[in-house]
């Protein structure tokens, strides 16, 4: 069944992303012009830099002006003085967390930032956009670790294990019991005595993992993505407000409705005898890290975005393990985006798999889709460790482990930062940052971050 995208972006034959428009009436929120800063220890004064390069549609490079950035560039309307713990981009909106825990005293808490566009309380905010980022109130006195991003619906953890989220529920994503949206963060009360260590979210399905090791999915799941039984799906009349520019595709705005939704955190079943320690999902995929380093994935492998090889295509819903070629190497992370994903072992090695398109994949001239991981020769042959990858749309982002950072695939936008909008079918280095010491990377549906440490 396919699933309509009620939002301004639409997946055109390529599977990339289209935006039919949001109009650009923009809120300017308060403008700080000083340097965020960050602090390691006590007698530390690094400062922490935040880039942003790609489409500048619905507001999310945090910069000034109306332009593609093709080189990245610097977000400067930031508080002072700002240690920053996690950042990253949705499909409408960038946010960032502040890391401001502090050991003399534990009443102060980390600040939630957000800016672009706020479509259905995505981002918790009184306008509809914001240029520059601006912090969340209502999250003044809430002690968050982590922020993730779906469709146009959001969620946090706390540091007491609790899940709130807020934003778009028309498919369950919240995991409030219902379908109304939510224009405030609302906790997720079914999930209050689980001791969360680990929140996740796809287009429009969440994922959460508990300290003992046990995984709860909610929202869509038509791909089997939240690794539950595909339930029968009946069509209706969207109700969502009509937005600019979409009255051209009214056929567009009816919505798949589930006859038995799971607005619910429902535990996902088959993993009795395997810990997982962390979730990370892509578009309609979720993957599960295991304590002993084995990567269990689940949903669409209708291109190989699973890694699951060939015999598995189509709707995976039970959590499948993903094999890699060399059996003695670990899964230390992974990322997953709208077609693809990247997989990064504890020795340094990078594998992809899914859409082979534009070179996403990082394989040279051969631009076929794959559907086991395939190692990324490029990095070995360059004797290169990678510490972090993030899969975006339509591109890739790596890190190594010396602060440098590299970027291929789908080059339109300027989304890997390389000054022009040319794709790479192999990883290049984003010279914009030689000399710089890169310490974490993001990479979004149309858009690019990285945080450099001075």
């Amino acid at each position: 069944m396919i699933k309509t995208i009620t939002n301004p972006f639409f997946l055109n034959k390529n599977k990339n992303f289209i935006n039919y428009g949001f109009n650009k009436n923009i809120n300017i929120c308060k403008q700080y012009t000083t340097t965020t800063t960050t602090t390691t220890g006590n007698d530390d004064k690094s400062k922490h830099v935040l880039f942003s390069f790609g489409s500048f549609d619905n507001l999310k490079l945090g910069v000034p002006g109306n332009q593609d950035k093709l080189t990245p560039t610097q977000i400067t309307h930031l508080p002072p003085f700002l240690k920053i713990k996690q950042f990253g981009s949705s499909w409408l909106n960038s946010f960032l967390l502040t890391d401001e825990q502090n050991e003399l005293d534990p009443s102060i808490s980390n600040k939630v930032l957000m800016w672009g566009t706020n479509k259905s309380g995505n981002m918790s905010l009184p306008s509809e956009q914001y240029r520059f980022p601006v912090s969340l109130d209502l999250l003044r006195n809430t002690f968050v670790e982590k922020v993730v991003g779906g469709r146009s619906f959001s969620l946090v953890l706390t540091r007491e294990g609790k899940v709130l989220g807020f934003g778009e529920n028309n498919f369950g994503q919240l995991g409030l019991g219902d379908t109304r949206n939510r224009t405030t963060p609302t906790p997720i009360e079914t999930l209050n005595n689980q001791n969360i260590i680990d929140i996740g979210v796809g287009l429009d399905h969440s994922m959460a993992v508990t300290k003992a090791g046990h995984v709860f999915g909610w929202g869509y799941n038509v791909e089997g993505q939240i690794g539950q039984k595909v339930v029968e799906y009946t069509r209706m009349a969207s109700t969502t407000e009509t937005i600019d520019g979409e009255e051209e595709h009214q056929s567009l705005r009816e919505q798949m409705v589930p006859d038995v939704e799971y607005t619910q955190p429902t535990l996902v079943p088959g993993l009795e005898q395997i810990k997982i320690s962390k979730v990370f999902c892509g578009y309609d995929t979720s993957f599960l890290l295991s304590a002993r380093g084995n990567v269990y994935s689940f949903g669409s492998n209708e291109i190989g975005t699973l890694g699951l090889g060939s015999e598995l295509k189509g709707r995976v819903t039970k959590p499948t393990k993903v094999k890699l070629p060399d059996n003695n190497e670990k899964i230390r992370m992974l990322s997953s985006g709208a077609s693809h994903t990247l997989f990064l072992t504890n020795g340094g090695n990078v594998y992809s798999c899914g859409w082979g398109t534009e070179g996403r994949l990082g394989l040279g001239m051969d631009t076929s889709n794959r559907d086991s991981p395939t190692l990324v020769k490029w990095f070995a042959e360059n004797n290169i460790k990678i510490v972090k990858v993030a899969a975006g749309g339509s591109h890739s982002i790596a890190l190594d482990n010396q602060g440098r950072v590299y970027s291929w695939g789908n080059g339109s936008n300027g989304k890997l930062g390389h000054g022009n909008e040319s794709d790479e079918n192999l990883p290049k280095q984003i010279h914009f940052f030689d000399g710089s010491n890169a310490v974490d990377i993001f990479a979004g549906i149309d858009n690019s971050l990285v945080l450099i440490k001075e």
